[in-house]
Formats: C-alpha cells, sequence, structure tokens
C-alpha cells in the first residue's frame, strides 16, 4: 500500500486507532506516520543520554488526549504531544529499565521495573496527574506487557515464571501461579499471555536447565477465575512468542524453532504443524482468520484449520514479527528502516 524511508534502524513499531502509526528508532527518535499515507507527521528526538532499544518488550504507548508514553532503561517516564510531537514532560520512576508498558481505557499507565534485590515492582501510574495509583511486589520482573479482561482485571507474567492476577483499580491480588520448576532450573515468561473465551488464559513458557538442556519450552493454559491449572504441553525448545487464540476452539504458536503450531484449546492436543522455514516467529491471526507467519521467503498466511499454505508475499530481510495494522494491513521493517504497509483481505 505505501512505504516509508525512515533512514534509520526501527526497534519498536505500534498502530493506535487514531490512526497513527509511531516508530521507536534505536537512535532514541520518535516518528509518527499517517497510517492511510505513510506520510511523515511529525519526529521528535530524546536525549543521546537515553537507551530506547526495544530488545524484546514494548517501550512504547499511545493513548487518550492525544498523548504518548514514552518508557527508558534509565527509569525515565516521557509524555508526548501526539499531535504536534513535543516533549510534554519527563520524570523519573525508578534508576532501573521501565518495562512492558500498557495503557487502559482510563488513561492509567502499568508497568514494571527490578526492585534491585531480585525481584519486581509492578505499578500503576496516573500519567494526568504524575503519580502512582498502587506499587505491588512481584517474583521477578514484568517483561511483557499486561493484558485485560472485560472485567478490568489485569494478567501478567514475570522473568521468574509466575503468574498474577490484579484488578486494575486498586491492585488486590486475585490469585498467582508459581511455577514447580526448582533451583538450578528456572522458567521465565517473555510475551503477553493470552485471553481466550471459556475463562482460559494461554502461555508461553521457557525454562533452562544448566549443563543439561539449553532451553525447554511449554504453552500452558490457565483458569482466568483461579489460576488452576487446565492443561499444559511439553516443548522441547523455548517458547518466547505469544500464544495466538482462533475464533474456532483451536490456539497457535511458534517455539523457538521454524514449525508452526495449533493446538486443541480445550484440552491441548496438537492439531497440526506446519514448517515455515523460519525460526522463533510471532504467528498473529488476520482479520479474516488466516494465520499470518514469517516464513523464508518474507510472510505467509496458513489455513487455521488445517495448516496449509494459502498464500505467500516475499519480502527479504524483514527485521520485525508482522504486526497486524489498523483494518486490514501488515506493518512490516526491514534492516534498512524502511516501514512497509501492505493490504490483505
Amino acid at each position: 500500500m505505501w512505504k516509508h524511508p525512515s533512514g534509520e534502524q526501527v526497534s519498536e513499531i505500534s498502530a493506535n486507532r487514531d490512526g497513527t502509526i509511531y516508530l521507536v528508532s534505536k537512535h532514541n527518535r520518535i516518528t509518527a506516520l499517517d497510517k492511510a499515507t505513510g506520510h511523515l507527521r511529525w519526529k521528535v528526538k530524546l536525549p543521546a543520554s537515553e537507551s530506547l532499544n526495544a530488545e524484546n518488550h514494548s517501550v512504547f504507548v499511545s493513548g487518550r488526549h492525544h498523548r504518548c508514553y514514552l518508557t527508558s532503561h534509565s527509569g525515565m517516564l516521557y509524555a508526548i504531544d501526539g499531535t504536534k510531537g513535543k516533549i510534554l514532560w519527563q520524570h523519573r520512576i525508578a534508576k532501573t529499565p521501565l518495562n512492558a508498558p500498557a495503557l487502559d481505557d482510563a488513561g492509567i499507565l502499568y508497568f514494571s521495573y527490578a526492585d534491585g534485590h531480585g525481584g519486581g515492582v509492578f505499578a500503576a501510574f496516573d500519567p494526568m496527574r504524575k503519580r502512582f495509583r498502587w506499587l505491588k511486589k512481584t517474583q521477578g520482573v514484568v517483561v511483557a506487557p499486561a493484558v485485560f479482561d472485560q472485567n478490568k482485571t489485569l494478567y501478567f507474567g514475570t522473568s521468574k515464571g509466575w503468574v498474577y492476577a490484579l484488578t486494575s483499580q486498586q491492585g488486590h491480588q486475585k490469585w498467582c501461579f508459581a511455577p514447580k520448576t526448582r533451583s538450578p532450573c528456572w522458567e521465565e515468561i517473555t510475551c503477553s499471555i493470552c485471553i481466550g473465551g471459556n475463562n482460559s488464559l494461554y502461555l508461553s513458557v521457557s525454562g533452562r536447565q544448566p549443563k543439561v538442556v539449553p532451553f525447554w519450552g511449554a504453552i500452558r493454559c490457565l483458569n482466568a477465575v483461579n489460576g488452576q491449572l487446565r492443561w499444559q504441553t511439553a516443548e522441547s525448545n523455548g517458547c518466547h512468542s505469544s500464544v495466538v487464540a482462533g475464533r474456532n476452539g483451536m490456539v497457535y504458536f511458534q517455539p523457538d524453532t521454524t514449525t508452526l503450531k495449533a493446538l486443541s484449546s480445550r484440552n491441548g492436543k496438537r492439531k497440526w504443524e506446519r514448517n515455515v522455514e523460519c525460526e522463533g516467529g510471532q504467528p498473529i491471526l488476520s482479520a479474516s482468520g488466516e494465520i499470518i507467519a514469517k516464513t523464508a521467503a518474507g510472510i505467509g498466511a496458513f489455513d487455521s484449520e488445517t495448516g496449509k499454505q494459502k498464500w505467500s508475499f516475499p519480502f527479504v530481510n524483514i527485521v520485525n514479527d508482522p504486526i497486524q495494522g489498523i483494518q486490514q494491513e501488515l506493518l512490516l521493517i526491514n534492516r534498512e528502516g524502511d516501514v512497509f504497509a501492505i493490504g490483505v483481505r
């Protein structure tokens, strides 16, 4: 549909419902593009002393009042005018990196940071008043953004494999799920939890056992009401990408291999596997119900029932997993920093 040459390496891209696409570069520059045309709206650069390399977690969210929020590795929170690209304010939150920001419909910001003692702090922050609503100590740091259900319950996993369910208003703990792994083994959850039907939560877990197996993984299904384990599968490789829930009683994921997999959402039974010849990607569900994943040739769409490939789009040097844009579009970035919007029917 369009191409925008940013001219620099892009570490993160996100699409907002107001028709704006935001880019975060590895040179501390934030760029806003028009979603329909790819034309530049504005650019703003943060201080050179900051580090905004997103790595495996989001650093940028946009929300109400045309404001954008950026969390940095130095523990600073920035507010940016989403209309003009002007930095409105900056606020010191912690001395450690701020991870995994998420924004709710009320404009409250949620993020995590290390407490300096091996644990983490999960925070609810009111950016309009620039003050905390509540703080919650956690076993490990939250690396991927929390998700919300229709009852405004927060769900997230941590770097030590724990899963929490909290009320968004007061931060009260509804339940927590503790992994059974014991030292020197450990587990980690590095991606967002998937909320499915029938009060089900689906999550990817990676674990390590020193001197035995480099990485192992699991897909778990938890009861969203009480945190009880419903089922889990064992994977011989790590799982560092989120599970995707389909509309047909199946869930999809790709472990740290080239295999795209489909499971029954009811019992975790394997439905199909497909070698996409590209390792460790993040599949997404298209508006038409197809599973879209990165392949050796570019981007491929796969039938959700059978795993049969329906179409492919050649694209070289993709540096991000396919991102679902607004409506029926995919957003892709290449190594040169060019951003592409591709229509999907």
